[in-house]
């Protein structure tokens, strides 16, 4: 197989011609960058037809669909669906047309509770959910489900009602027997629907960045217990399905001046350990930002997983929030002019450098499109993956370019 040079050129001088490192391997290209996060009140989020202005038979570089599909996620291969068991923000489902009244703001979870006090399961948003990335032709290996948010109607530890955040209901399970209850009917209702074999090869996360008490307000016990609960509950119904937790944030410490974090990665792997909780993956979040520039660049933007991997014992990495973004968030060109190439060549810099030296299973990225009313714009990291995908299945080969002389100017640097 033909190799191919991926150059990373930052910051050189104006006028003067590249001087070149020596290359380092890299290996095979694998699409490890075909992967996305959807969100699980959006019914059939990212699924698309690709625009014929990609796929025409005069274009070079012409995006390659994915065999036997119609409609698909642009640039996916597997793909989370967060949220999957509702907890959602009343906004979110009033924007929606999802609001029930009789319901509330429990009309899209997957447990209600009844006037008996006894809970209603609602196997039909299971399907719900899944049937239009079954039917486009995802496989169930394809899929990851985040069980998350607590539905609303579960009890709380002290008796009161659940807290919400920016995503829907922060507040742990107070009752985890209850808790396991609703996994395993989950699970059971899965198997139902797709055939335990295929339920089981399903992957399974607990919750979204709940190393944080803005997703999860608990501390570090309450989390591992929550964790070994939810284990224990789908292996009872599952005992082939993989759990792993939600991805990490930051460094993936948790120390006493860090008043908001839930609990450290190193230390519920230790639990894990002790537990004989099997662990196929540790995810993390990994982004920076337009407005941050003294911690955007691509090499301090990968320093940073790197780092937070070392200090962990040898696990499969995978990031499940990747990108350049810009807060706040606001209209196309927010940051004063169309930022594609700037995000395609951040994200190829930190990419290859992950690839070198972390090997993740997977990074998700955020879409390969920017819409334009009916129109699908290709964007930044589309374009890139258009390139990658060329070149997958190909050695290779790392090349990190060394100049003389002072660095270009800031706004020359893209």
């Amino acid at each position: 197989m033909l190799g191919f040079l991926l150059s990373l050129c930052a910051g050189l001088a104006l006028g003067r011609a590249p001087q070149a490192g020596a290359a380092r391997d890299l290996g095979v290209l694998q699409p490890f960058y075909r992967a996305t996060q959807l969100q699980g009140h959006l019914i059939g989020m990212g699924l698309q037809e690709i625009p014929d202005y990609l796929t025409a038979p005069d274009i070079d570089l012409a995006y390659r669909p994915k065999p036997g599909m119609t409609r698909e996620i642009p640039f996916v291969d597997t793909f989370s669906i967060n949220r999957f068991l509702g907890g959602y923000p009343e906004e979110w489902l009033r924007k929606l047309n999802d609001w029930d009244e009789a319901l509330g703001r429990r009309s899209l979870d997957y447990a209600v509770r009844q006037a008996d006090g006894s809970l209603r399961f609602r196997p039909e948003l299971i399907r719900r959910r899944l049937e239009p990335y079954l039917a486009a032709g995802y496989r169930p290996q394809d899929i990851t489900i985040v069980l998350e948010n607590v539905p609303w109607d579960l009890a709380t530890r002290d008796g009161g009602p659940p807290e919400t955040g920016a995503w829907g209901r922060r507040s742990p399970p107070g009752d985890l027997d209850e808790w396991a209850s609703v996994i395993r009917q989950f699970a059971a209702d899965l198997a139902a629907y797709l055939g335990p074999e295929a339920a089981s090869a399903i992957q399974f996360e607990t919750g979204v960045e709940y190393d944080g008490k803005a997703s999860f307000d608990a501390s570090a016990p309450e989390f591992f217990r929550f964790y070994e609960a939810t284990d224990r509950a789908l292996h009872a119904v599952l005992p082939e399905a993989a759990l792993s937790p939600g991805e990490f944030t930051g460094a993936g410490t948790c120390t006493p001046e860090m008043p908001n974090c839930v609990y450290d990665t190193r230390e519920f792997l230790a639990f894990a350990a002790r537990e004989r909780l099997a662990i196929p993956d540790v995810p993390r979040s990994l982004h920076s930002f337009l407005d941050r520039p003294a911690n955007a660049g691509p090499s301090i933007t990968a320093e940073r997983a790197l780092q937070s991997y070392a200090r962990l014992p040898p696990v499969v990495a995978e990031v499940h929030q990747f990108g350049l973004l810009d807060e706040p968030f606001g209209p196309f060109g927010h940051s004063g002019s169309d930022t594609a190439a700037r995000r395609a060549n951040w994200e190829f810099q930190v990419l290859m450098r992950l690839w070198e030296g972390l090997r993740p299973r997977r990074v998700f990225h955020w879409g390969g499109f920017d819409g334009a009313g009916k129109l699908a714009l290709l964007n930044g990291p589309g374009f890139l993956r258009l390139v990658l995908n060329r070149y997958v299945g190909s050695q290779g080969m790392l090349l990190d370019t060394q100049e003389e002389g002072p660095p270009r100017p800031e706004r020359a640097e893209i």
